[in-house]
């Protein structure tokens, strides 16, 4: 999926729409091109009735012929049809008004659409309407003579309100849809300020003096009234950029820059990003959604978020930052539904395999086999005393279903002594070289995913029950309680050997947790926090801390990662455990028995894999286990809670065929990849792709145990044909997959190198 920006973030951000119809921004590009920049930045923005897209930049970046015969720098505004190309009247130079011409000399201050649809436009102290159709002047007017203005607002009664950048050089004024003074809102502004909005009955100011570090919300109970002081909102915001979503409560604005640091209201612990739009509802007071600026440079100091607006239908958006002429200064960004890129291809292996209080354990190794385990007793076992006693048991399912020979495992032998599986089932992982680890109440036993044999085990702390367990790329096994803080994460080597305390006290009952590749990253998803804790440390010699909370509004009780990739998967809730609980500003909409797609890296939801209830909202089928296809084509979810409902559904990804091998291509929206060629190949193979438009593609080869073997490429490329070339010598005979990222969709195929 392209570029999520949410990123919901907050990742929140996805959820603009219902449950029933989740959506994201999804970023489409630099508008009308790559190459709108210069002036020193973008410094207004607006949309009008047809959609045109009218921009400003700061500074000069045309000329006019003088009555003198000179040329002179002015500044323009630049109009745009939605499919980029410029309006006929573009670009606007000069505004004349009752015979009297203007030259656009000043610096552009701002951009806002009025209640009719035409475009207010500030030069430096002097605020034009134009008309939208036709770019010709209709009226101007100058508050303050010598005085910069930021962009203006205007209320449903088309009264138009101006204000100056810094304070305290003029009031906040009010003026009618002609142009008449009617009064001063506010006397005397505080913190400097770039741009501010109204409430549509103009009763409410929302005043964005970035350096106040928040916004200020005045009121006043009617017309003829004082506006006030009532209420300090979005605190932590050092906002530049203000503006309404068409037909809504929702009020965007920025949080920041990296010139501006957002989190520095005194008193108040806030975790707002940079270069991001946030959506306040100003009827709740909650952030209902959010649209993040792609930054050209890493947390530059030059990409301020300076203008912000909406099509008509409220569909799509246009951003625009200011502070440098080097990179394009608007971005556009289309609202998407959030659709799922696996199909539901039933319950797996089949309808009878349920019971036991449902699933508890899920995972699959490197030859495709599907591990199970179910919480409680399904099978017994003869004792040494000949009678019969109930056992859990270790379930093991070959793709097709049909079970592998050594299934089910009812007992692990390790170093001659043998444990009979009486405990409660508590979860499943494949380590970094596919083997398995069981967890049996307080152990966890690792099997050899091609016998079923035993090969170690280890009780972190015994009597305290464990979640599923969690594995570095470096096999490093990470162990956790259910209940806290009876016990701390601790970490294991891949013999099993002590190391240390990752946490010391956990927080929040957990059954699933997972580590980066690293194992300098936890994510730990205690569910009745609400939300997923990241612990992070700089190496492995010092200590973890809580560094950030991401997906908030999640009760996870089960989390993994994709295949080769940095895409890590969470189910949000039950309807035993609702979504969207997290105290605080933000609003969320997880859906109940959805896992949902993290991008660590961009912080964007990228998919989803929905679980289909076989009683409505039920609460006892709550996730408790997904697991992928060692190529990431098919996914297996599990669910926990009742003994009536086959407990594993299986998923297939979209581009594969129906008889689960992988089609020749697989396309997504914005791009095509092919089956490599030859295939099987020695030791060269070309592998093809299509881009349908430009951007960063990324291209990586892994082995069968996910780990890296190259990076093809890693750049910006064009629309269009390419082909990459593959050398495997030197590498052993065996399955590959390649592995293509483009924004934020990715897709994974296989080949096979021999000898």
């Amino acid at each position: 999926m392209s570029k999520l920006v949410t990123s919901f973030f907050v990742v929140i951000a996805l959820v603009a729409g219902s449950a029933q119809a989740q959506t994201y921004w999804k970023y489409a590009g630099n508008f009308p091109n790559n190459d709108y920049r210069g002036g020193s930045g973008g410094h207004g923005i607006a949309v009008d009735p047809d959609g045109k897209v009218w921009t400003q930049l700061i500074n000069a970046t045309d000329s006019i012929t003088t009555a003198q015969g000179t040329r002179r720098a002015v500044r323009v505004v630049s109009v745009f049809n939605p499919d980029g190309s410029q309006a006929p009247f573009s670009p606007i130079k000069t505004v004349t008004i009752g015979g009297v011409t203007d030259t656009l000399y000043n610096s552009n201050r701002g951009l806002r659409a009025d209640q009719d649809g035409n475009i207010l436009v500030v030069s430096f102290d002097v605020v034009y309407r134009l008309d939208y159709k036709t770019g010709a002047g209709l009226a101007k007017v100058q508050p303050t003579a010598g005085v910069t203005l930021t962009a203006p607002a205007v209320d449903a009664q088309g009264n138009v309100f101006t204000a100056p950048v810094i304070p305290p050089q003029a009031p906040v004024q009010i003026f009618d849809k002609d142009f008449n003074f009617l009064g001063n809102a506010i006397d005397s502004t505080v913190g400097f300020s770039r741009s501010f909005e109204v409430s549509k009955d103009g009763n409410a100011i929302y005043w964005a003096g970035y350096t106040n570090h928040a916004i200020y919300k005045y009121t006043r109970p009617d017309e003829f009234s004082a506006y006030a002081v009532t209420d300090t909102v979005l605190k932590g915001f050092d906002s530049e950029s203000m503006t309404w979503e068409p037909n809504s409560d929702n009020l965007w604005a920025s949080a920041g820059s990296y010139n501006d640091l957002p989190n520095r209201f005194p008193g108040a612990t806030t975790s707002w990003k940079p270069n991001v739009w946030y959506a306040y509802n100003a009827t709740t007071g909650k952030i209902v959604d959010q649209l993040e600026w792609q930054l050209n440079t890493p947390a530059n100091p030059n990409e301020r978020p300076r203008g912000l607006a909406f099509s008509p239908d409220g569909n799509i958006a246009y951003a625009m930052c200011f502070g440098a002429s080097d990179y394009p200064v608007v971005q556009k960004f289309v609202r998407t539904p959030l659709a799922s890129n696996f199909n539901n291809q039933g319950n797996f292996p089949n309808n009878d395999y349920r019971g036991g209080s449902g699933g508890h354990g899920i995972a699959v190794d490197p030859d495709g086999k599907v591990w199970t385990q179910l919480i409680n007793a399904t099978d017994s076992i003869t004792t040494a005393q000949g009678t019969r006693r109930a056992v859990r048991v270790v379930s093991v399912f070959n793709p097709d279903g049909s079970q592998a020979s050594f299934s089910p495992i009812k007992t692990v032998t390790i170093g001659g002594v043998t444990d009979t599986l009486y405990n409660s089932n508590r979860g499943l992982r494949a380590d970094q070289d596919g083997n398995i680890l069981v967890v049996s109440f307080d152990v966890v036993y690792r099997l050899d995913y091609k016998t079923g044999a035993g090969l170690a085990k280890v009780q972190p702390t015994a009597g305290v029950t464990l979640t599923a367990p969690a594995v570095d790329a470096q096999g490093n096994v990470f162990t956790a309680p259910v209940i806290p803080p009876q016990a701390p994460v601790q970490i294991f080597d891949k013999d099993f050997n002590f190391l240390g305390n990752a946490i010391d006290s956990t927080v929040g009952f957990s059954r699933s947790f997972e580590v980066s590749k690293d194992g300098n990253t936890i994510y730990w998803a205690g569910y009745t926090n609400h939300a997923i804790y990241k612990y992070t440390r700089p190496d492995e010699f010092s200590a973890y801390a809580v560094t950030d909370t991401i997906l908030k509004g999640f009760d996870s009780e089960s989390m993994t990662w994709a295949p080769n990739s940095d895409i890590l998967w969470a189910s949000a809730g039950s309807y035993n455990d609702l979504p969207n609980r997290f105290p605080g500003i933000i609003a969320t909409n997880w859906s109940p028995n959805v896992w949902y797609a993290y991008d660590v890296t961009t912080g964007n939801i990228v998919d989803k894999i929905e679980w289909q209830l076989n009683t409505p909202a039920n609460p006892n089928e709550r996730p408790r286990g997904l697991a992928f296809s060692p190529d990431g084509n098919f996914a297996y979810a599990m669910c926990f809670g009742a003994s009536d409902y086959p407990v594993v559904q299986k998923f297939m990804r979209v581009g594969v065929s129906v008889d689960g091998k992988e089609s020749n291509w697989a396309y997504v929206e914005t791009f095509q990849l092919h089956q490599n060629y030859p295939n099987p190949f020695n030791p060269q193979t070309t592998i093809p792709f299509e881009l349908q438009k430009p951007g960063r593609v990324l291209v990586v080869v892994f082995d069968m145990m996910g780990r890296e073997v190259k990076t093809l490429v890693d750049q910006v490329m064009q629309a269009g044909a390419h082909n990459l070339t593959f050398d495997a010598t030197g590498l052993s005979t065996g399955t590959y997959y390649y592995r293509l990222k483009f924004e934020d969709q990715v897709v994974t195929k296989r080949m096979l190198f021999v000898k």
